[in-house]
């Protein structure tokens, strides 16, 4: 594993390609070479400045010096719009209520499906913990009985008196 200069993600070494920032030629993860790829066409759009301002204004400690200069003559070529931070553009992420209604109370068609839902999930969690017992017990039963019946075996056929007495013989 190693980092990439541009992002200061952990990347495999298989993972990092060659690419030409500036003038220098360094080895980057696939997505910044993608991105760096793309910041040679003539015609940016916003989200590849605000990538390329993000990258400049993050604190990568294993950048190089000479890399960080390339990326700000890059960031410095696009012109003052690449320079805007990024928390001009604040963007608020409300996350879906569900089970909601517009006036806030809650659905009762919801709650129903997802207390039957519960229902059978709690069933299956009993099911499975019965089937886990049964195993259990089937490993360490079934080795003990065979075990036994070999003994018997062992001992009705007369094989032990017949390995007694070829001991007893030998010494």
């Amino acid at each position: 594993m190693a980092v990439c200069q541009i992002c200061g993600c952990k990347t495999d070494d298989l993972d990092f390609v060659e690419c030409r920032i500036g003038t220098l030629d360094k080895k980057v993860c696939s997505f910044c070479h993608r991105q760096l790829k793309s910041l040679g066409n003539d015609e940016i759009n916003s989200s590849q400045l605000k990538w390329l301002s993000a990258v400049v204004e993050k604190d990568v400690p294993d950048r190089e010096a000479d890399v960080h200069t390339a990326l700000r003559e890059i960031m410095n070529k696009y012109g003052a719009q690449a320079q805007e931070p990024l928390q001009s553009a604040e963007v608020k992420y409300y996350p879906p209520v569900r089970g909601k209604c517009a006036d806030g109370s809650a659905n009762e068609s919801t709650i129903q499906e997802l207390a039957e839902r519960v229902e059978k999930l709690e069933k299956q969690l009993v099911a499975m913990k019965r089937a886990y017992l049964i195993k259990t017990v089937c490993e360490i039963a079934i080795p003990i009985i065979l075990g036994i019946i070999i003994l018997i075996v062992f001992f009705s056929s007369g094989f032990y008196n017949t390995i007694a007495d070829l001991y007893r013989s030998f010494s």
